[in-house]
């Protein structure tokens, strides 16, 4: 087991969420069927491996910001079944308790340690903790909860400008970085991808007006 073992359900779950918008059920369908599964079996072995696993320890920044593919994983899985407002209502509510638990822990390791130490530690899976904000923030809006969409969407755009700051900060400072891009540097273009689906969702709640303008730009 991997702190980040979720991004499975996050990967099953967004191709059934396009193949559904597509009109292809035959494929949607199993991969939703899937998804639901997969999502308490790895709740499972995370929970066995908390207590024999090293891994499983939240003061590790890299560990605390891989579990957040758990909150990304339910808040997918609430977009896929978003015509059904109870399980948006469970699958939202699971994904912020995740949320409260794992955020505090992720800002307490980050305080821990000086600036420099993140530079040089730095690396896309941290886009993690914006990424997951997005999910709440496009759940919130599912909901119609207005004010919740907006606080947790700006909440993960600061997510995203202080992680990718970070990484970029250590690209310039590392020359090996530069030259041996690590693999989950694509998490920066989704990280941003995901933020601004979940500002459509929010605008989509908001009337016309200097507000609204401000979200779209």
């Amino acid at each position: 087991m991997r702190p980040d073992a979720f991004a499975a359900v996050m990967a099953t779950g967004i191709v059934s969420v396009a193949a559904a918008d597509h009109g292809v059920e035959v494929v949607s369908a199993p991969l939703a069927l899937i998804a639901v599964v997969a999502l308490p079996v790895l709740v499972y072995l995370s929970a066995v491996a908390w207590k024999r696993e090293a891994w499983m320890i939240l003061g590790d920044l890299d560990t605390a910001m891989g579990l957040l593919t758990y909150v990304a994983a339910c808040c997918v899985l609430a977009t896929r079944f978003s015509a059904y407002p109870l399980a948006v209502m469970v699958l939202g509510g699971l994904a912020l308790q995740g949320w409260v638990l794992l955020v505090p822990a992720v800002i307490r390791n980050v305080l821990r340690v000086r600036w420099i130490g993140l530079r040089d530690q730095a690396h896309g899976g941290w886009e993690l903790a914006s990424v997951a904000t997005s999910g709440l923030a496009i759940v919130c809006a599912e909901l119609k909860i207005l004010f919740l969409a907006v606080i947790f969407w700006l909440l993960a755009l600061l997510a995203y400008c202080v992680m990718t700051g970070l990484v970029l900060w250590r690209t310039v400072h590392d020359e090996a970085t530069r030259r041996d891009v690590p693999s989950d540097h694509w998490i920066l273009m989704g990280g941003l991808a995901i933020a601004t689906l979940a500002g459509e969702h929010v605008h989509s709640l908001l009337h016309t007006g200097p507000v609204a303008d401000a979200i779209r730009i």
